[in-house]
């Protein structure tokens, strides 16, 4: 055959290779993804992290965590039932503060006006009740409402980083210039270590003192002789005044591990700069599956049926074939160090990923 022709037909056959390859894969970043997943994929089939050890894990599971969560009569069965039904069955102690005593529920019964504004009240109460009676027998102590799902697996591989003994307390942080190191949101949750609770009951809440203002003095942030108050917001204030530090609760990819709302919200959110919940944020973070900790801790506003729905997805339902990974347990954080990271956060925003 002519040395031209076969030329030709080389050129031809390249050209038609190319065109095809235009049509089949018209962007080119949709391979990398694809190679991620792939990576990711493969990740997954290789079993737990070779650092991790059944002491490691035994050593996470021995934490201790006492829940506290605001419920009220009317949803005693519409909502606190399943909570002690499903995920409450995984903390170490259970409890409800309510303003009428359930047995079967574990709620106890508060003197305190039966509404919302007055939770304040409630959680003072239940900090005193916890104090006389818990407080050495945990080592950490969460607060939630009674629409709160909460994994509490995940909350102590967190706490395994730090000492129940340093005045420390985590949550979702939103940020206000009331408050000098922001605050938690009370419904996805806040832990307190023992020694934050020891703080507030001691050096507040039972610390005559402190309710006494000399002659001129000015009024304090914190209002903790009053019960019609704003609680997550106002506890906070009350732990600015003792130097109580709100920590980072946010995994070593800055993905949120307390979440505020239902997962969709986060997973389809898109910043809006006119929504409080965006102006608040205290950490910036990435949309879609990058918002989340793969180790989330908590969502709020999860109501009655979807407590068991949440439940089944987290720990019951299991991909065949593919095997969990688990990251070693975290290495304890110096707390002096963990003081000067949050100090920083405080006056340079860049360090909050803004």
């Amino acid at each position: 055959m002519n040395a031209k022709i076969i030329f030709c037909w080389f050129l031809i056959g390249i050209g038609i290779g190319f065109f095809i390859t235009i049509l089949t894969v018209k962007d080119p970043e949709s391979i990398r993804h694809i190679n991620k997943f792939k990576v990711a994929e493969v990740s997954l089939r290789k079993g737990p992290h070779p650092n991790l050890t059944q002491t490691s894990i035994e050593n996470v599971k021995k934490i201790r965590i006492l829940c506290f969560l605001h419920t009220m009569p009317k949803t005693h069965s519409s909502r606190a039932v399943h909570i002690q039904q499903t995920w409450g069955k995984h903390c170490d102690k259970l409890l409800f503060s309510s303003t009428l005593t359930d047995i079967n529920l574990g709620a106890l019964g508060f003197n305190v006006t039966n509404d919302h504004g007055h939770m304040w009240g409630k959680v003072k109460l239940m900090m005193q009740h916890i104090y006389k009676n818990f407080l050495s027998d945990y080592d950490w102590f969460i607060k939630g409402d009674d629409d709160t799902f909460l994994i509490t697996e995940n909350l102590r591989y967190m706490l395994s980083a730090y000492s129940t003994e340093d005045p420390i307390y985590f949550g979702y942080k939103f940020n206000t210039t009331d408050h000098k190191q922001g605050y938690f949101s009370g419904g996805s949750g806040y832990v307190m270590s023992r020694q934050t609770v020891r703080i507030f009951v001691e050096k507040m809440l039972t610390n005559k003192e402190f309710y006494r203002k000399s002659e001129g003095e000015q009024p304090r942030d914190c209002h903790i002789e009053t019960d019609n108050r704003v609680e997550d917001w106002e506890i906070s204030l009350c732990l600015d005044h003792y130097n109580v530090y709100a920590g980072d609760s946010r995994d070593l990819l800055k993905r949120d591990r307390f979440l505020t709302f239902w997962p969709e919200v986060h997973l389809f959110g898109k910043p809006d700069p006119n929504s409080w919940y965006w102006q608040r944020k205290y950490y910036w973070n990435d949309e879609g599956l990058d918002c989340c900790s793969n180790y989330t801790i908590s969502f709020h506003y999860i109501q009655g049926k979807y407590q068991y729905s949440m439940y089944f997805l987290t720990y019951r339902l299991q991909p065949f074939g593919i095997r969990r990974h688990f990251p070693p347990q975290p290495k304890k954080r110096d707390f002096t160090e963990v003081k000067n990271i949050l100090d920083q956060e405080r006056v340079d925003v860049s360090l909050r990923g803004y």
